[in-house]
């Protein structure tokens, strides 16, 4: 009948169409199923003409099969060289990607090379130029100890020479203070760390120093407690000076008469903070109406760092008791 007929020509052209959509847009995915479809379609199409076979039908649908099977072939066998494209591609970058890294690599470790050697290039005239100024601290240091005991040697000389007793007595004062400071000097270029010193050390060597032209006449039981703390020389010079007088005083009028002399050093350090004790078993006296020179030094160093100082009398000890501030930056 005209509607079957015209039916079939619509589909036809349709599907022509989508044929002819298909071909040009190269899917070759979409054209093996359009394709076989066709083939069955064409295999119904055929299967209703009056030509009195009647297996046209059959071989559509076996052609559909066949072309399916052999599409689907074509596609993983497609697929499959796609994936091995890929991969081969992504080989191909990793090996790009590890070839870069292995430049780069390179590279930083010849640029960290370099540096180092700059580096220790730079460390070696550090540890050159830090030698040379050791050196020069402690040429500088041994030089000032070697001028004070040069000056301490012409006191000598003087005081031997000399035959006012006053004298003497003055010149022997000034040479322990001068050999209070030569000391200082002596223990910074002795140590390692030239810019401060051990206050234990320094403040036994100093009594040392003080007490042996008195351990010579006299048997002299000499007790110290001195905290193991370590000072710039701004802070060993007036500790030095506060110790060396007050001992100086204690050697000098505390112990005529006495059998069994004593004599104590005490310095407790906390964080900046002195607290000096200097005591004795003589019979004691009134500071604060002193007018001697070591006093007058002694006073004039704690007036400077804002200091205090007592005296503690009892039966058996006379005490002399100071505290200050140094700040040791």
């Amino acid at each position: 009948t005209w509607y079957k007929t015209a039916f079939l020509s619509l589909e036809l052209v349709l599907t022509a169409g989508i044929i002819y959509y298909i071909v040009k847009s190269n899917n070759a995915r979409s054209l093996i199923i359009i394709t076989a479809s066709f083939l069955l379609f064409a295999g119904s199409v055929l299967s209703q003409l009056d030509t009195g076979q009647s297996y046209f039908l059959e071989i559509g649908i076996i052609a559909e099969l066949v072309t399916f099977s052999a599409g689907l072939g074509y596609i993983t066998k497609q697929y499959f060289e796609e994936k091995n494209a890929n991969q081969l591609l992504y080989i191909k970058e990793v090996e790009r990607n590890e070839k870069i890294l292995r430049e780069t690599g390179k590279q930083l470790e010849e640029k960290v090379k370099a540096r180092t050697s700059e580096l220790e290039l730079e460390k070696e005239k550090v540890e050159s130029k830090n030698a040379q100024n050791e050196l020069l601290l402690k040429e500088i240091h041994h030089r000032v100890k070697n001028n004070l005991q040069m000056i301490t040697s012409l006191i000598n000389m003087q005081e031997r020479r000399s035959k006012n007793a006053l004298v003497k007595s003055k010149l022997s004062n000034i040479k322990n203070k001068i050999s209070s400071i030569s000391l200082i000097h002596e223990h910074l270029y002795s140590s390692s760390d030239f810019s401060n010193i051990v206050l234990a050390d320094y403040v036994n060597d100093l009594l040392i120093m003080l007490v042996s032209p008195f351990q010579e006449q006299n048997t002299l039981d000499v007790q110290t407690q001195v905290d193991n703390h370590r000072i710039q020389l701004e802070g060993a010079l007036p500790i030095g000076l506060i110790v060396s007088e007050l001992v100086t005083n204690s050697l000098k009028y505390a112990f005529h008469d006495k059998s069994d002399p004593r004599l104590s050093v005490i310095i407790q350090v906390c964080e900046n903070d002195f607290h000096i004790i200097v005591s004795d078993n003589g019979p004691g006296w009134n500071f604060t109406e002193s007018d001697g020179l070591g006093y007058t030094i002694v006073r004039s160093i704690l007036h400077s760092y804002d200091g205090s100082l007592s005296h503690q009398m009892s039966a058996e000890e006379f005490a002399v008791h100071l505290k200050f501030t140094i700040a040791n930056n």
